[in-house]
């Protein structure tokens, strides 16, 4: 008698070890409003689930009969740690007070004057270099610039120009300006058609050229940034020139320039 309580002690043990080792964790509640306790061991979506409950026999049920699912006590998953930040590099930022600009141009017009009055389509193309230096949304500063007015010519121009620009508001949070901008001078004819012609004369007329562009920044600051401007530039250089046969021509062009200027500021 004693050996036969003591199987069945050890028995009921066993079973609880098995039991606590085991738990049902999954509570499916159904549209009868009863609930079945078990673990889903299959799940089709949109076909069955089947639960193994506690007597470990499997029940399989279709989707339409169940209104939701509790699961009660799932081991989590291993919590995923965070990357480490990547270390960001940082540019340093001058303290000086003056930019550099650089910038150059693809000039678009129609060319009229000279000796007959011709009229003439022309392309041509620019450098400039100046120094700028802001007071908050205006910025202020100094240029050269030299143009290839016309290839077939040999006309060119010179300009020493002043040069203001001001920021009329921002976009993307401050990493691009809308800006207009007014360059305006003095500009001199240079250089001759050919070795057989000889300009005598030539006469500094007021350049002016009025833009308006966009500045994409770094870091929201004004160093390092690059800015394309759309704008015409009125010209009209005045020069005498001389020819092999000893014909004095004298020239009025009117340069009528329609300008899309690129360039970067640092």
């Amino acid at each position: 008698m004693r050996h036969l309580l003591l199987i069945c002690l050890f028995a009921a043990r066993l079973a609880t070890a098995q039991t606590a080792a085991s738990p049902l964790d999954d509570v499916l509640h159904l549209r009868d409003s009863s609930t079945v306790v078990g673990t889903i061991v299959s799940y089709v979506y949109g076909q069955s689930v089947t639960l193994l409950n506690a007597s470990g026999e499997l029940t399989q049920y279709h989707p339409d009969e169940i209104v939701r699912i509790n699961y009660l006590s799932r081991p989590k998953a291993p919590r995923a740690e965070a990357p480490e930040p990547k270390e960001e590099i940082e540019v340093p930022t001058p303290k000086r007070k003056l930019r550099h600009h650089l910038s150059a141009s693809s000039l678009f017009g129609l060319e009229s004057g000279g000796a007959f009055g011709e009229s003439r389509r022309t392309v041509g193309v620019g450098l400039s270099y100046g120094i700028m230096r802001p007071f908050d949304r205006l910025r202020l500063g100094l240029a050269v610039d030299f143009t290839f007015l016309n290839y077939s010519r040999q006309e060119n121009g010179f300009a020493f120009l002043a040069v203001g620009e001001y920021v009329l508001f921002n976009l993307r949070d401050g990493r691009v300006n809308v800006y207009t901008r007014v360059a305006a001078g003095p500009g001199l004819p240079v250089g001759s058609p050919d070795a057989r012609t000889e300009v005598t004369r030539r006469s500094a007329s007021f350049l002016i050229h009025p833009s308006v562009g966009l500045e994409f920044r770094t870091d929201r600051t004004d160093f390092y940034n690059i800015f394309v401007d759309f704008g015409y530039r009125f010209w009209n250089a005045d020069f005498t020139i001389r020819t092999a046969a000893e014909a004095v021509i004298a020239r009025n062009v009117k340069y009528r320039r329609l300008a899309l200027r690129g360039g970067f500021r640092f």
